[in-house]
């Protein structure tokens, strides 16, 4: 059975259930549940975005920062490698 908390499923797979397990088991209580809710946050705000037909997994950064960061500017792939601080 998937849980669900605020209207986001908890994916149900044995790989999830022995990751919180092992958190569990491993970690503080105050760490384990703060991972919760940066997952809960995350994919909250997933949501925003995942509807819509041009957002493809390489294109999602830069709709997350079009969308919060003011000024933001989309650039090309080419315009980010030849102003990268990467020795030449």
């Amino acid at each position: 059975m998937t849980d669900t908390i605020a209207g986001v499923g908890l994916p149900d797979t044995s790989v999830v259930a022995e990751v919180t397990e092992f958190l569990r088991e491993r970690t503080n209580p105050l760490i384990f549940h703060h991972s919760r809710r940066v997952f809960l946050s995350g994919s909250l705000h997933a949501r925003t975005f995942k509807d819509r037909p041009d957002t493809a997994y390489g294109t999602l950064n830069a709709d997350v920062f079009q969308h919060f960061v003011p000024g933001f500017r989309r650039g090309s792939t080419v315009e980010r490698v030849l102003g990268a601080p990467w020795p030449r």
